[in-house]
């Protein structure tokens, strides 16, 4: 059985910028947004990620409810943890479908190079890494509880950020046969250097 680690070095890697967003509520999984733009990625190749519009910044809101301590029986040796709520928002009339991997869900980041943040503890088991299909229903929220880490030296007082999430949305079954194609076969990482398809929390301050 292959052990697979919830990777929080994500957000140093691959910080994310665009604007921030508004909010509502409910329950349970993941989400995504955009329109077709080619963009040109660090390979070369032509690609389509139907990337996010005015409009869509305007529909899909992350919003940051919480943060405390962590007390993640499987944080590495030094670090210390915040546990982070957010909550997607769909404010559109259509269901929103995006991508991510099926065990470490590396399209979350921050906009501070010195966090990592990631899904809810580094005790993750996973037998099969593969990219999915998520989806919030309109005008419904979703809740994902994230974890944030802080290396021992960077006084957590002083650090205000905002979370992000990448969405790579889904709008014909040709588009997730693109993605799984594309992400599945290049770097395990490529899905996190969408950036222009991120989406803001507000912003947050440690306690």
């Amino acid at each position: 059985m292959k052990t697979i680690f919830v990777v929080f070095t994500i957000a140093m890697y691959f910080s994310c910028h665009t604007a921030p967003n508004k909010e509502v509520k409910e329950k349970n999984t993941r989400v995504l947004v955009a329109t077709d733009k080619t963009r040109k990625t660090n390979d070369t190749i032509q690609l389509n990620y139907n990337n996010l519009t005015n409009q869509d910044q305007a529909n899909y809101i992350l919003k940051a409810k919480s943060l405390k301590s962590s007390t993640d029986a499987c944080l590495p040796n030094g670090k210390r943890s915040y546990e982070l709520e957010v909550t997607l928002t769909n404010l559109s009339n259509d269901t929103l479908k995006y991508v991510d991997w099926s065990c470490n869900h590396i399209i979350w980041c921050v906009d501070d190079k010195s966090i990592w943040i990631g899904d809810d503890t580094f005790c993750i088991e996973c037998n099969a890494q593969v990219i999915k299909t998520f989806s919030i229903p309109p005008h419904k929220s979703t809740e994902f509880d994230l974890l944030l880490g802080l290396p021992p030296n960077v006084k957590a007082t002083l650090i205000k950020f905002r979370a992000g999430v990448i969405l790579e949305r889904v709008v014909k079954p040709a588009d997730f046969a693109f993605y799984n194609r594309h992400f599945t076969d290049s770097d395990f990482f490529d899905l996190s250097k969408q950036t222009q398809n991120a989406i803001w929390s507000d912003e947050i301050t440690i306690p």
